[in-house]
């Protein structure tokens, strides 16, 4: 048996662009008098500006995953401590990373895959957790998750129009 916790902390900001972070943490503690095992995955399938296909997807590293499309990026970063675990992830095609996490197997990601960018039909990204606990022992997963969107290309231009007119202003007083 185990006992499950999960907290979230949502964060947002507007400068310098627009972005939203959200702060996860999932505690799992043995509650058995016995060594348990577990595998837990997570398996992520965003559709950036509403639409499956045009995005990429990317595994930094093996904690580390980003997905961008639209001009808007999605990263997660997840990191457990505690207990003995081991990290799996898997990117790709929406249906292959289904295929892994549907099969129960760990997820099979290598140092090979850093940096491939991979652009399918419907990107996907999974993590999995190998997860062996001694009675009454905890493991604590965080995930750092962020999203970023673009600054409008008006507001860019608008913002370098105004800058012009300040130095014409500028000029036009020293004569």
């Amino acid at each position: 048996l185990a006992q499950i916790n999960s907290s979230f902390q949502i964060l947002g900001e507007f400068a310098p662009t627009p972005q939203g972070h959200i702060d996860e943490t999932i505690k799992l503690k043995n509650i058995s008098g016995t060594t348990q095992t577990f595998r837990i995955y997570e398996y992520n399938d965003f559709d950036i500006l509403g639409t499956a296909s045009g995005d990429t997807v990317v595994a930094i590293n093996a904690q580390d995953i980003k997905q961008t499309g639209g001009g808007f990026s999605y990263s997660e970063v997840a990191i457990s401590g505690g207990g003995e675990s081991t990290l799996g992830f898997q990117v790709g095609e929406l249906d292959d990373v289904w295929f892994y996490v549907d099969s129960g197997n760990p997820l099979d990601g290598s140092a090979a895959d850093y940096g491939v960018v991979y652009t399918p039909t419907d990107a996907a990204f999974a993590f999995s957790w190998d997860i062996e606990l001694a009675p009454n022992a905890s493991l604590i997963i965080s995930k750092d998750k962020d999203l970023v969107t673009p600054v409008p290309t008006t507001l860019l231009l608008f913002g370098s129009g105004l800058m012009s007119l300040m130095g014409v202003g500028i000029r036009r007083r020293k004569s």
